[in-house]
């Protein structure tokens, strides 16, 4: 025990260090550990930044490419509609063509009927 305080009071006697001096070195060591504290929020920060910036970047070529995928569909279904378009064209003529068949036909069922009631006529009347 009497060791202890011995070699106490022989550090503090020996110091060459005033109280200003004293305040100083905590303040100074408060300034280090205020600093350190500084410094590792920026670095958590950038961390964070960087990982934001991964995350954005993933994100953009994702977009990047569904906007790729997107024009493709929209070429395809542009070709599917020409297409389409072209098929119904086609599909109108056709029924415009039958259209004129038919009223080729019933014209010539009218003109048979005719005839079929004149013969039929004619031959009643004999």
């Amino acid at each position: 025990d009497n060791f202890k305080e011995y070699q106490s009071e022989l550090l503090f006697e020996n110091v060459p260090i005033t109280s200003n001096e004293e305040t100083g070195l905590f303040d100074s060591e408060a300034k280090i550990n205020s600093l350190k504290d500084l410094l590792n929020r920026v670095n958590d920060s950038k961390n964070q930044i960087k990982d934001r910036k991964k995350f954005i970047t993933k994100k953009k070529i994702t977009l990047s490419n569904t906007i790729k995928e997107l024009d493709k569909d929209i070429e395809y279904t542009q070709i599917e509609i020409t297409k389409t378009l072209q098929e119904i064209s086609l599909k109108n003529q056709n029924i415009a063509d039958f259209s004129n068949k038919i009223n080729s036909l019933d014209s010539q069922i009218l003109e048979n009927k005719k005839s079929i009631l004149e013969y039929l006529t004619y031959i009643y009347s004999k």
